[in-house]
């Protein structure tokens, strides 16, 4: 009885170590993105978060949601980013938003990519949540990445990259 519950806690322990250092699906720990600031705007690394959400038409997408800040004295607009997903470390794909854009969860697992990638690249549209970033503000950004690898294991890491803005201040048009 005793080499049986040895036998066990040994199966289990090495269960949990693999577990432990396998990235999985949903990219535990994984990816970390980089902190960046371009022109005063600051992605806030503490508030992104990524995963894997079933798309019921195009199967599962990676995702990442996250916040960009104004940290400059000057309100900016027209602000976008860049996403890159890396498969095991070599560049993958990326996708470019327009911050502000948003998509309510239902939008997020019930629409085809062509809307999806239609409504975040919006810039002058109603779809955008501000036009224009005033200092101090914070604005929401998300990146959604379609026909992942087969073997999601595969998905290393990411980076979000600020693509442009576009100066709102006194004097600019």
């Amino acid at each position: 009885m005793p080499t049986l519950v040895l036998g066990l806690v040994l199966t289990a322990a090495i269960f949990a170590a693999f577990m432990l250092g396998t990235r999985g699906p949903y990219l535990r720990q994984r990816p970390v993105p980089a902190t960046h600031i371009t022109d005063s705007l600051v992605i806030q690394d503490s508030q992104t978060v990524s995963g894997i959400v079933h798309n019921a038409v195009e199967g599962p997408v990676f995702v990442i949601k996250g916040r960009l800040k104004n940290a400059s004295t000057e309100s900016v607009g027209n602000v976008r980013v860049t996403g890159r997903l890396y498969d095991q470390w070599e560049f993958s794909r990326q996708e470019t938003v327009t911050c502000g854009t948003w998509l309510s969860e239902t939008e997020l697992t019930q629409m085809d990519a062509a809307g999806i990638r239609k409504r975040l690249s919006a810039s002058e549209s109603g779809d955008v949540i501000a036009s224009s970033i005033p200092p101090g503000h914070e604005i929401p950004f998300i990146i959604v990445f379609f026909h992942l690898p087969d073997d999601l294991n595969r998905l290393d890491r990411f980076t979000v990259d600020i693509d442009r803005a576009k100066d709102q201040g006194p004097g600019s048009e």
